[in-house]
């Protein structure tokens, strides 16, 4: 029975690393931590360990990126948008200049599914966004075919619902249905764009000592 127990033992002794290095988060960005590269800004600086799914701002880039698949780095085009998914800048980590630049530039960051409308500026459609779960980072655009059906899906302030985005963005989206007027889409995560305007405000004003460079409208 003792020997029993201690083959187990062994067996479980072996496995236990694997499967904490296959739930440990990858950190192996494409250039190596501690070398030193020039910024844009001509400063020569460190590059920092990153990690995917991170959120990194860093002194001289304005705004938000997340660190995508391949060590991209996906810009949020506002920071409005950037509240889609958090509640506050937490999880945002302060990095060189010089880790940003070392990252290539993936596609701009979409707003989070479920929790907006979001309309180009200047164009009548406004649209819906449903998860995607072959893509979660780019959520479906459902147009809304008119008014009556908005608020029947969304009630009638759903105009406070819209958050603005750029025509390269609404390419990035993939396509769906419209939206009918007997659906019953989730709304409980659904953002008003006041709310998030006073949440966005409250934070970059708390903020702002620490350097951090908003971007307040549409990046171009």
């Amino acid at each position: 029975m003792r020997m029993r127990l201690a083959f187990v033992s062994l067996v479980a002794a072996l496995f236990l690393p694997l499967a904490a290095s296959a739930a440990a988060p990858s950190c192996d960005a494409p250039v190596a931590p501690g070398t030193h590269a020039r910024a844009a800004s001509g400063v020569e600086e460190a590059v920092d360990t990153v990690c995917l799914g991170e959120y990194l701002r860093s002194p001289g880039h304005a705004g938000v990126v997340y660190v995508a698949d391949g060590f991209k780095a996906r810009a949020f085009v506002s920071d409005v948008q950037f509240f889609t998914y958090e509640p506050d800048f937490r999880h945002v980590r302060l990095v060189s200049d010089a880790t940003i630049e070392s990252l290539g530039a993936g596609d701009p960051m979409l707003p989070k599914a479920g929790s907006v409308l979001v309309q180009v500026p200047g164009a009548a459609a406004v649209y819906a966004l449903v998860a995607n779960p072959a893509k979660p980072l780019y959520p479906m655009a459902r147009h809304l075919p008119s008014e009556r059906v908005a608020k029947a899906v969304f009630g009638n302030h759903w105009d406070e619902l819209i958050v603005e985005i750029t025509a390269g963005q609404l390419a990035l989206l993939t396509p769906g249905a419209s939206v009918t007027l007997q659906e019953a889409l989730p709304r409980e995560a659904l953002l008003s764009l006041p709310v998030l305007t006073r949440q966005m405000t409250a934070f970059l004003t708390s903020f702002a000592w620490a350097g951090y460079k908003p971007r307040l409208s549409l990046a171009p």
